[in-house]
C-alpha cells in the first residue's frame, strides 16, 4: 500500500470537509465510550484472511483508506492510554464511503 492510498487527518472543518477525502472508500474513526473523538493511535490494517496491508501511526482521530472492495480487519492501539485497543472487521464498498468506528474503552474527556 503506497502513501497515497491512506490519509491521517483531523476533525476540523477544513480536514473533514475536504472533497478529495470522499474518494477514499473507507473512513476509520477513533472514539471513546462517550462517542468523543480521541487522538493518536497505532493502526494495523489486514485483509480478511489476515495478510498485513498497512501499519501506521496517526496522531489525529481519522484514517482514510483507498481499498478495493472486500473484507478487512483494522486494529488500533492508543499511544498513551490504558484500555486503548479496539478492532473491527468491515467490508469496503464498491461505491460511496464506509465509516468504521473504533471505540476505545477509555473514559470521557480524554
Amino acid at each position: 500500500m503506497c502513501s497515497s492510498d491512506l490519509v491521517c487527518t483531523g476533525i476540523g472543518a477544513p480536514q473533514r470537509e475536504n472533497p478529495q477525502w470522499l474518494a477514499y472508500p473507507v473512513r476509520i474513526e477513533f472514539a471513546n465510550t462517550g462517542a468523543q473523538h480521541v487522538l493518536g493511535a497505532h493502526v494495523d490494517l489486514m485483509t480478511g484472511s489476515g495478510q498485513p496491508l498497512a501499519s501506521l501511526d496517526c496522531h489525529g482521530p481519522l484514517v482514510l483508506f483507498r481499498l478495493n472492495p472486500g473484507t478487512y480487519r483494522v486494529t488500533g492501539t492508543l499511544f498513551s492510554q490504558p484500555g486503548g485497543t479496539a478492532s473491527a472487521t468491515f467490508t469496503a464498498p464498491r461505491t460511496g464511503q464506509k465509516r468504521v468506528g473504533l471505540t476505545f474503552n477509555v473514559g470521557l474527556n480524554q
